[in-house]
């Protein structure tokens, strides 16, 4: 029995001293309980057994004087002090205790209860090492007297353990909450925020007591849940270490903040917890879509470019042949009566031509290689004539709202290609609308402060008129929205559209200066806003130098043309007006002719393109022999992309786009002879 009882103690205390400190008192109040047994049995040698073979370190003391009756192998080893040297001996002669005040406060708890449970002791080793107990105390009857049997437990090592853990925690605080890199600790289950550091409190806008004890769902913080899904997922996939995940959070005020996160499991309380750090990358993303966007707008450009070349190339070539089928249609209709059904089917092609003739000005105003009036108007004035001629022409079923300023709108520009602009975006809304619905138009000046990028590119700061076309029609696929600008693209049927109205919108916007805004929701209609700029206080056009007369009488004129047919064309037309003209297809044989008949030659009509002796050299080769030559420039394109940068030559006074009609023609060389005094002379 007795050494059952012994052989149990020893394993229970043998095991608890492994453990935390509490299952270790837990385990010498048992042990407590045993020796009471023995007590009780009255058996004074399985007590002694019992007391001796303890791993705990237990003493006996006398009541009154704390004096040390006996102490067993176990205090020994605690104290380094031997049997002999405290039996007889007061306790607090031993110099076991640190504090004395603490000594004293243990005894006069005992003394006011007659026990004492798990007191803290701080003592010393007899080679001076300090150590520190809990101390407990029980009075038991030993042979008939009050005995006070005290049990201690070294927890010296347990405290240095949690003195060690407290500097760490310390430092850990300190590196956590004071690391330039926001960091957060959550709990794996359901994403409670168990901490976070002042870097994440200002990345994300937040308040500490906004976030603790909340869940990632109740704050938001997740900008699609199913991301953290993913993540939890990966973290179980990498053994919970996972490092350059992309995220897309969310902070308070609503900003997406796209972060590279890293996450580690960790255990918090024997709670499952995960400790992310993240880097905000959402101004690297900001710059890399913007580089893209730019790369996009490059693409786009040059890709307006490249076939705003082709098609201007294809333009000036139709011209040619538009300016010799309308000239010989309306020859041949004024040669014949008036009644004549042969007069009439030549009009209906002349109409043809007239057609042909609109859809390549469309081509050249597109490639941006038209030439645009600069005239001072009121754009209001071009709004209210633009909106009447579509209340005429397009259905009823539509409805036309304006709403204008009643501020003065005076630009500088084009009026005919801002008229055309109006007209082809709101063309292009009754098409969305199916011809059934409301357009509204607006016009009204906004101020951009800093350069804003808009869907046709950036647009600098200043002051801006703005025009406003929306429709109630079905909306723009976003898919189609980068395209809507490329020429010959459109998502109406066969047979319906060119596919150029929104590309010519966009060279006459550009060549304004302006820029175009475009916001379209499927099934909710689209808005295009044109920013035009607002000329500058004291702007002026620049004057015209053109008379109203065209009976200037007749002239000796060299004509210069490649395009034979056209070159015909012009004679027939001129010579028929009773001029004398002098025709050349070679402009080489055309300068060797005017440097011979110098002085009786009264105009040069020449067109720019020609092979060997372009028209610009033949008007500077011109020059140099007689300055004063007035000189008419026929062209299908753009006269920049001739003269470059430089200013026009002072002879040229007159500029005829192809395809010209007949009276254009004769106009335009009445008009210059109108400014010449010279008289005529015989061509031979």
């Amino acid at each position: 029995m007795e050494s059952d009882v012994v052989s149990a103690a020893i394993a229970a205390v043998a095991v608890v001293a492994a453990a935390y400190a509490t299952l270790r008192l837990r385990a010498n109040r048992r042990q407590l309980r045993r020796l009471q047994e023995g007590l009780d049995s009255a058996s004074h040698q399985r007590f002694s057994a019992l007391f001796d073979a303890s791993p705990v370190a237990f003493s006996l003391l006398e009541p009154q004087s704390y004096r040390l009756i006996d102490v067993n192998p176990a205090f020994e080893s605690l104290t380094g002090y031997s049997r002999a040297d405290v039996i007889g001996r007061p306790l607090v002669r031993l110099g076991l205790w640190s504090e004395t005040p603490e000594l004293n406060k243990m005894r006069e708890a005992f003394e006011a209860s007659g026990h004492l449970d798990q007191f803290r002791l701080h003592i010393r080793h007899k080679d001076g090492s300090p150590l520190t107990c809990l101390h407990s105390v029980e009075t038991i009857v030993l042979d008939g007297e009050p005995v006070a049997l005290g049990i201690s437990t070294d927890i010296t090592e347990q405290m240095q353990a949690e003195a060690a853990l407290r500097r760490s925690e310390a430092k850990y605080a300190v590196a956590f909450h004071a690391s330039p890199t926001p960091m957060a600790i959550s709990t794996i289950a359901d994403g409670r925020i168990v901490d976070v550091n002042k870097a994440y409190l200002r990345l994300f806008g937040y308040q500490r007591d906004e976030l603790l004890g909340r869940t990632a769902e109740e704050r938001s913080v997740w900008k699609n849940p199913e991301q953290r899904a993913a993540t939890m997922k990966a973290l179980k996939a990498m053994d919970g270490s996972a490092h350059g995940i992309e995220i897309t959070l969310q902070a308070k005020d609503g900003r997406d903040v796209v972060c590279l996160g890293s996450a580690q499991v960790i255990e918090l309380d024997d709670t499952p917890c995960y400790l992310s750090a993240l880097q905000d990358i959402s101004a690297i993303r900001d710059a890399q879509t913007e580089r893209q966007r730019l790369e996009e707008q490059m693409r786009q450009s040059q890709k307006l470019e490249a076939i705003g070349t082709l098609v201007g190339g294809i333009a000036h070539d139709f011209n040619n042949i538009l300016t010799v089928t309308i000239g010989a249609t309306d020859l041949a209709a004024e040669a014949l009566d008036e009644g004549s059904p042969a007069r009439e089917f030549l009009l209906q092609a002349q109409e043809g031509n007239i057609r042909a003739r609109d859809l390549v000005r469309q081509i050249v105003t597109f490639s941006r290689q038209g030439e645009s009036r600069r005239d001072e108007f009121d754009l209001r004035d071009s709004l209210h004539d633009a909106a009447a001629f579509l209340r005429a022409s397009l259905p009823p079923s539509i409805e036309i709202h304006c709403q204008v300023s009643d501020e003065p709108a005076r630009f500088l520009g084009d009026a005919t290609q801002l008229h055309q602009v109006l007209m082809n975006l709101c063309t292009n809304a009754a098409h969305a609308m199916d011809f059934r619905g409301r357009i509204s138009v607006t016009l009204d000046r906004e101020k951009v402060g800093t350069v804003r990028q808009t869907f046709s590119g950036p647009l600098r700061a200043g002051s801006y008129y703005r025009l406003g076309v929306r429709d109630t029609g079905r909306g723009i696929a976003s898919e189609d929205l980068d395209r809507i600008f490329d020429p010959f693209f459109t998502s109406k049927a066969a047979g319906e559209g060119t596919g150029l109205g929104l590309s010519v919108v966009h060279g006459i916007v550009m060549k304004h200066g302006g820029g175009i805004e475009v916001t379209s929701e499927p099934g909710h209609g689209t808005q295009f806003d044109v920013f035009l700029p607002v000329p500058p206080a004291g702007a002026k056009a620049p004057p015209v130098s053109r008379s109203d007369s065209v009976n200037g009488g007749t002239c000796n004129l060299v004509i210069v043309d490649d395009e034979s047919k056209l070159l015909a064309l012009q004679a027939a037309v001129l010579e028929w007006r009773g001029h004398r003209v002098k025709p050349f297809s070679d402009s080489r044989l055309a300068l060797a002719f005017i440097e011979e008949r110098l002085h009786d030659v009264d105009v040069l009509i020449t067109d720019l393109m020609m092979p060997e002796l372009s028209g610009v050299e033949l008007i500077d080769r011109v020059a140099q022999l007689r300055q004063d030559l007035p000189v008419i420039v026929v062209t299908g394109g753009s006269l920049s992309r001739q003269w470059d940068q430089q200013e026009m030559p002072s002879q040229v006074v007159e500029i005829l786009h192809k395809p010209f009609s007949p009276n254009e023609l004769a106009e335009c060389v009445g008009r210059v002879l109108s400014h010449t005094s010279q008289s005529s002379r015989q061509v031979t």
